[in-house]
């Protein structure tokens, strides 16, 4: 039954982990995996090391704190480790590749390279299609991270087709990100769409939160690259509103940096910036080192429409920088041909034909993603500027094909206005008309489309800032769930801590009831055959020698039982009963009478009240009390003097005496455990007392507090609240 319990936990866990309910899904994991332990299932406690790794690795991923991601490896070594036991090879294959992507994020290449080497070495004992399949995805993943696209995408086609033969949904959603991610790294958005698409469709069925976000804001970017804006549009808002639901923020910050690019394309620069800034100012912590090359691109590009030429080169030299630190090379690819383009409106032609030939020696590496084309032409014009007519016409028609094969309207509309001039500088008019007249027709289709965009953008802004205002308010309602789930987190830890610890003192009062006063008792006994065998034959060095050992023992007893003591007292289980607090003290006096002769005490009762509370509790307070009275005396004769109050809501006592009294400064410290003030030959005791009193006055609801001065004695008043009478509960 319990094995069973553990299994339908895991199971919980893992659809949880789907659906991105990260916190449930470590609650039902961990007890899944703290059960397994208990009940000695090694399997299923790998198997939750293993699940929690991978929740503490997308919680890393979606807030950024890399105490998750350091965690998550914990977890997921941990799970390597207990696997030695029992060699599940197909969990220890999910923990290599989980480790391998944990380092992926945080770009340790190296050691991604040889967690999943030896993945794929597990996989070919295990024989297994399934988990090629994950190795094979996993090794697209690494390359499409390192720029090597054909053996990204020769790996991604590879898992996909074997995918399809074995049909696991879970399997094809995997591989078609795989797929996607390749094109959408080489921005080949024309055929992302189809493939997002049926990731979009997969997730839906599966629950796969994740997946369905990230294939929305996928398909966004393909309708936004055919300038299809409102369809682009409802897909990034439904994107971010989905990742708002499971705070996946760094999808957040991309949602609102494309859409920042949608009002850039419709020109309305104030809402773009608005969104940029948004990002900076919100997800600074999330914020992906891709989506920040992307953001500085897009605000370069704001500035170069909006004719700031310092600040876009500015910009552009920034995010060059930073590209070349992180080795993102179609940032620098796009970096090299902006900075071409200013240079080139400044009529810097050298200087902006070397930023060109830069950036298209980058393309080269990367293959026809987009912005090649516009490269191409960008490289025509400096030609022509720089009157290399051949070079010029080379790189147009090269830019007006790429623009042809990826349906660039506006990329071939520049390629033959390059041309159209170029034919006319070397005098074939011919040529230049034929060339003039195509571009001519592409523009009025692009002036038609640009046209419309005024009522476009009104209509998106109108349907992003209502949608916005729903998505800021769920972000809200998140940020307040997280505080509270913060909050009950910590609950959690202190409840936990202070369970171990009540477990801690359960056991340690055992063992000084048992196993410590034991060899107490022993000690004394023999110490009392050794005195009364050979007491009269020592000298007065072993008779010393004998004292010291026998005090020791005694205090020792002494400490022991005051600790037991202490820690026994604890809940408020004790009955209640009607308590006469002047019989209370004749029966302290009694107990005491040795001490009070000794000493020539006087103990003197004042207007005491009876009362509702807990008899022996408050016996064992005034009796310290009392005791101390005594004990904390200088050359007078002790005068202890009881007196009570009462109000409508308390009851008051107070023990005051004309002793010692407590300096100000240890007066804070006093009714901590073990707190002493005087050196310990000086006045006996454990330090123990007035922590045992503090520890059983706030047990009834009270308070304890002194007023005392050197010299001129302490007073210690307790205050207790009245018992209702609908609360008591006299004994029989």
């Amino acid at each position: 039954m319990i094995e069973k319990r553990i299994v339908a936990l895991i199971e919980e866990g893992i659809q949880l982990l789907l659906s991105r309910d990260l916190d449930t899904a470590y609650e039902k994991v961990t007890r899944a995996k703290n059960m397994a332990n208990h009940e000695q299932l090694p399997a299923k406690e790998v198997q939750g090391l293993l699940l929690l790794g991978k929740i503490f690795q997308v919680k890393s991923e979606y807030s950024g704190k890399k105490n998750y991601g350091v965690s998550a490896i914990d977890y997921l070594f941990d799970s390597l480790k207990l696997n030695e036991k029992v060699n599940n090879l197909p969990l220890k294959i999910e923990a290599l590749i989980a480790i391998g992507d944990a380092y992926l994020s945080q770009n340790k290449t190296t050691e991604v390279l040889h967690k999943f080497k030896e993945a794929i070495a597990e996989a070919e004992i295990l024989g297994d299609q399934k988990y090629f399949i994950k190795c094979w995805n996993a090794f697209s993943r690494y390359h499409n991270k390192k720029y090597e696209f054909q053996s990204a995408l020769l790996y991604a086609e590879k898992a996909l087709s074997a995918a399809k033969e074995l049909g696991e949904v879970p399997l094809l959603i995997e591989s078609y990100r795989s797929l996607g991610l390749v094109y959408s790294r080489q921005h080949v958005f024309t055929k992302i769409l189809p493939i997002y698409e049926v990731v979009l469709k997969f997730s839906k069925e599966t629950g796969d939160i994740e997946s369905e976000v990230i294939a929305l804001n996928n398909l966004a970017i393909a309708y936004a690259s055919k300038s299809e804006f409102k369809l682009a549009l409802e897909n990034f808002l439904a994107s971010l509103e989905k990742g708002q639901e499971v705070n996946f923020h760094p999808n957040s910050s991309r949602c609102l940096v494309n859409i920042g690019a949608i009002f850039t394309q419709l020109e309305n620069y104030e809402v773009a910036i608005g969104h940029y800034e948004k990002v900076l100012n919100e997800y600074q912590e999330v914020i992906s080192l891709n989506t920040k090359a992307v953001l500085m691109i897009n605000m370069g590009e704001i500035y170069m429409k909006q004719n700031k030429n310092e600040e876009a080169f500015a910009t552009f030299r920034k995010c060059l920088e930073f590209a070349k630190s992180e080795n993102y090379k179609e940032f620098s690819c796009l970096a090299n041909h902006h900075l071409c383009e200013i240079s080139f409106n400044s009529k810097e032609y050298e200087q902006a034909l070397q930023y060109g030939m830069d950036a298209k020696n980058q393309y080269d590496d990367l293959g026809n993603i987009n912005g090649r084309g516009n490269n191409l032409i960008a490289l025509s014009k400096c030609y022509l500027k720089l009157n290399r007519s051949q070079d010029a016409i080379h790189f147009a028609e090269k830019g007006i094909r790429f623009a042809q094969e990826h349906d660039d309207r506006m990329g071939l509309s520049d390629g033959y206005k390059v041309l159209s001039e170029i034919y006319k500088e070397l005098g074939d008019l011919e040529s230049a008309f034929d060339c003039l007249h195509r571009y001519t027709e592409l523009r009025d289709f692009i002036f038609e489309k640009k046209s419309n965009q005024a009522l476009i953008d009104m209509e998106i802004k109108y349907e992003t800032r209502e949608k916005e205002k729903e998505i800021d308010l769920l972000k809200s309602v998140n940020r307040y769930q997280s505080l509270l789930l913060e909050k009950r987190e910590q609950f959690e830890t202190q409840n936990k801590q202070l369970v171990q610890a009540n477990e801690e003192l359960k056991q340690f009062t055992y063992a000084v009831s048992h196993d410590l006063r034991e060899p107490i008792r022993m000690i004394e006994s023999y110490t009392q055959i050794l005195e009364r065998g050979y007491g009269e034959t020592w000298d007065k060095d072993q008779r010393e020698f004998f004292d010291f050992i026998a005090d020791g023992a005694q205090r020792m007893r002494l400490l022991l039982n005051d600790l037991l003591e202490f820690a026994t007292i604890g809940g408020n289980s004790a009955r209640l009963e009607v308590v006469e607090i002047e019989k209370v003290v004749e029966h302290i006096k009694q107990d005491l009478k040795l001490k009070i002769e000794e000493s020539q005490a006087k103990v003197v009762c004042k207007s005491l009240p009876t009362l509702v509370s807990q008899s022996n509790l408050l016996r064992l307070v005034l009796q310290n009390l009392i005791s101390n009275a005594i004990k904390f005396r200088d050359k007078e004769d002790p005068i202890v003097t009881i007196t009570g109050e009462e109000s409508d809501k308390m009851y008051s006592i107070s023990v005051s005496d004309n002793g010692i009294g407590i300096a100000s400064e240890h007066q804070k410290n006093i009714f901590k455990i073990f707190q002493r003030i005087h050196a310990k030959g000086q006045y006996e005791g454990t330090g123990i007392g007035l922590a045992l009193c503090k520890k059983i006055v706030q047990l009834m609801n009270g308070e304890i507090s002194l007023n005392s001065e050197p010299g001129n004695g302490t007073t210690f008043t307790i205050t207790i609240p009245k018992v209702n009478a609908s609360e008591k509960q006299f004994a029989a």
